[in-house]
């Protein structure tokens, strides 16, 4: 029975050690999908918080937003918006081949536009659609962001020209025409 106890509290305290890491996980994750200074804040200055995220994916990100007030959206859109445009940051981290990026943030006559830039290996759409997933690569993150966008009432586009970069559009028309701010 004497030695029950000792490999007891060791698997005591593996257990623990996965349970404080899980938690640990998850307790970024959520931060990351929706950070409070997204409601505290507002969507511009996440997308700029979210930029110096990616310094940790070795990507450098480069915003270009109007100097006004910050944007305010639904909460909703703004937690879709700003994970799309995080799914899209870690692509180019993952799959360019570039360590830069660059998001315009445009807000005219009550439409929203994000573009999500980087000057890397870019990819044919088209072998990129009807290819096979392959260990880094789930083909559900661009099918994801573009289900997200029709959701909210807007839209993705992406053009991509292989050795010259992708740029990635995502377009929400505002609920409300104070969106005349970014």
């Amino acid at each position: 029975m004497s030695v029950l106890i000792p490999q007891c509290a060791s698997l005591l305290r593996e257990a623990e050690e996965a349970f404080t890491k899980s938690l640990t996980y998850t307790r970024t994750l959520m931060v990351e999908l929706s950070p409070p200074i997204l409601q505290e804040d507002g969507f511009a200055i996440a997308v700029r918080w979210l930029g110096e995220q990616m310094q940790k994916y070795g990507l450098r990100v480069n915003i270009e937003a109007p100097k006004s007030p910050a944007l305010f959206l639904e909460e909703d859109q703004a937690v879709l918006l700003l994970q799309s445009v995080r799914e899209l940051l870690i692509n180019i981290a993952k799959h360019a081949r570039t360590d830069q990026a660059i998001v315009k943030l445009r807000c005219q006559h009550g439409v929203l536009q994000v573009e999500v830039q980087d000057k890397g290996c870019g990819f044919d759409r088209l072998y990129a659609a009807t290819s096979v997933p392959t260990p880094t690569s789930s083909k559900f993150g661009l099918f994801s962001i573009d289900e997200r966008m029709k959701a909210l009432g807007g839209s993705l586009k992406m053009v991509s020209v292989k050795g010259k970069g992708t740029t990635a559009t995502l377009t929400l028309p505002l609920a409300t025409p104070a969106g005349s701010q970014a």
